[in-house]
């Protein structure tokens, strides 16, 4: 009941109509473009924490002032394959999951991070996954990883849907594209 409840929420937020207010019990996706944002299974979500600690891997730190703090490092040498990243496509699509892009690298590089969508309304959205244009398969020098990376994470962030679900949810909004160039 309270998922249903925030699902209502969400879809009145992002001004569509919910189902259960037009007395469906679910709206065909290409009515109004409304899509169903239904929670990742079990197995998505599993699916999505292996392909995470594949591409990243956490460390632990300690200092003198006793600040402890978890890092998640790139793993040298793993790109994300055309076949994860056609999976990721789809449950990015499917789910409506949010979408932000950031600079990666230290300024160097693009990242764009997906969300899964939060449990009740007012919640921030958990973290799934952060992907680098480093994780991107082979596309040769730097630059050209650079405007491969822009290519393939804007269509994700920088649309209209996103936007809405990212200003929902008070994330990072979408910037122009000079915004991300060192």
């Amino acid at each position: 009941m309270m998922v249903e409840k925030s699902r209502r929420h969400l879809d009145e937020n992002l001004g569509r109509p919910h189902p259960a207010s037009r007395g469906d019990k679910m709206a065909a996706p290409s009515e109004s473009g409304y899509r169903p944002l239904y929670p990742l299974s079990r197995d998505d979500a599993a699916w999505i924490e292996q392909l995470r600690d594949g591409l990243w891997e956490k460390h632990h730190t300690t200092n003198a002032r006793a600040y402890c703090r978890d890092w998640w490092i790139e793993r040298d040498g793993r790109a994300i394959t055309k076949e994860e990243w056609s999976r990721l496509e789809s449950l990015i699509a499917t789910h409506g999951l949010p979408c932000v892009m950031c600079e990666g690298t230290f300024g160097f590089g693009l990242c764009i991070t997906v969300f899964d969508h939060a449990p009740v309304p007012h919640m921030q959205p958990e973290g799934l996954i952060s992907l680098t244009n480093k994780h991107l398969e082979d596309h040769g020098n730097a630059y050209d990883r650079h405007e491969t990376a822009w290519q393939i994470f804007s269509a994700h962030t920088h649309t209209p849907e996103n936007e809405r679900v990212c200003r929902f949810y008070g994330l990072n909004l979408p910037r122009e594209r000079e915004h991300y160039d060192y």
